[in-house]
């Protein structure tokens, strides 16, 4: 009823197929950056001697305080105000100065008019898509419920029964595949988590902006940082096999780290290479931040996969707002994310290591026969 349906729907509405290639993607997708993101390759990278590469991080800081300074402030200025010309300190500026504000401000509006788009997508063409999933994990959820079995993982089960059986893995990355924060306080991004503290996290774009994204040499620097001094949790490499063989699927990344660092930090599981995909911060785009909206289309554009989150923190809680297209979650153990799913009373399983979320990936697998039989003899007998 709700597969078929469902498939139709995504056919003719955005006129290709569900996990078309990105060549076939829609024009609207396209603009917005809501494409399927790039499957991961684990770049060439040099290591760099501590020592050395102490001394580079020092200098990217003061020549992103230095940058930030002279052109970032009045970058912010005039994102308060209709007139360029007008933004206080704008007239102290040399021309080449000037210049770098006006790059600024162009980039800024491409990335939120990236954002209106994706979210046009989501909210509109694709809208009816979601009251479809909902409808499917509302009538498993009854099915469970009916069948004398409503523990977490026979809900879990009977929702990837509704959304045709098969599954897509999404996980955050910070905290979540990666543990520790050894590599934390090495970034050269001193003055991007000051803005933060100020701005918040809606305001990452007006704090990446005028910092990480103009300086040079950073890209070789955060991709070093993160092969160096990252560790992953236990049972990544695992996971990201069980996705693979077990469920035929990349595990999609969806973070707000940049995709430098990322690539770093995935180059020592060696699982990875060639087998997630990322949707992470680059140069042309911050989308990835939004994980809502990004949640939303890859639900609404495989409905013939349930879709899972795996996060740790209150940074994740944006992807709170996409409940409804998620058929469960996992979470850290004790974290924040965790308070969160208690709080709205969503479907979760809570884990400290990755091996706990394949060992749950496998008791739902396992369950998924059962139930549909139960489900096959109901429908036979109320016949």
């Amino acid at each position: 009823m709700v597969m078929a349906e469902q498939g139709s729907i995504i056919h003719d509405i955005m006129g290709y197929m569900v996990n078309a290639d990105a060549a076939s993607e829609s024009a609207l997708a396209r603009q917005a950056g809501v494409i399927a993101p790039p499957i991961y390759e684990t770049p060439s990278i040099l290591p760099i001697d501590e020592v050395l590469l102490g001394k580079r991080v020092i200098a990217l800081n003061k020549a992103m305080e230095a940058y930030f300074n002279t052109v970032g402030v009045v970058f912010h200025a005039a994102t308060q105000t209709a007139e360029l010309t007008k933004a206080e300190g704008y007239d102290r500026l040399n021309d080449a100065a000037k210049r770098e504000v006006s790059a600024l401000l162009e980039k800024r509006e491409e990335m939120l008019a990236q954002v209106r788009l994706a979210t046009t997508l989501v909210k509109g063409p694709l809208k009816e898509v979601a009251g479809h999933i909902k409808e499917a994990y509302q009538v498993a959820d009854g099915l469970a419920e009916a069948s004398g079995s409503s523990n977490p993982v026979d809900r879990a089960a009977m929702r990837v029964i509704m959304m045709g059986g098969r599954m897509l893995p999404t996980t955050d990355l910070d905290g979540t595949l990666t543990q520790g924060d050894e590599h934390i306080k090495r970034m050269p991004t001193q003055v991007l988590e000051k803005l933060l503290q100020s701005l918040g996290r809606e305001g990452f774009l007006e704090a990446s902006l005028p910092t990480v994204h103009r300086i040079r040499d950073i890209v070789t620097t955060m991709r070093t940082i993160g092969a160096q001094y990252v560790s992953m949790r236990l049972g990544v490499g695992h996971f990201i096999t069980y996705a693979k063989e077990h469920l035929d699927a990349r595990p999609i990344i969806i973070t707000a780290n940049y995709m430098p660092f990322i690539q770093g930090a995935l180059a020592n599981t060696p699982e990875a290479n060639g087998n997630v995909r990322v949707f992470g911060v680059t140069r042309q785009s911050t989308l990835s931040i939004h994980k809502d909206i990004i949640l939303q289309y890859l639900a609404r554009t495989n409905p013939n996969r349930a879709v899972f989150y795996c996060a740790d923190g209150l940074t994740d809680e944006s992807a709170i707002a996409a409940a409804d297209d998620v058929a469960f979650f996992f979470t850290l153990k004790d974290g924040g994310f965790e308070r969160l799913c208690q709080e709205h009373h969503l479907l979760y399983f809570p884990y400290e290591t990755f091996d706990d979320v394949t060992g749950y990936l496998q008791q739902i697998q396992n369950r998924i026969p059962a139930l549909r039989s139960s489900i096959s003899q109901r429908h036979t007998t109320v016949a």
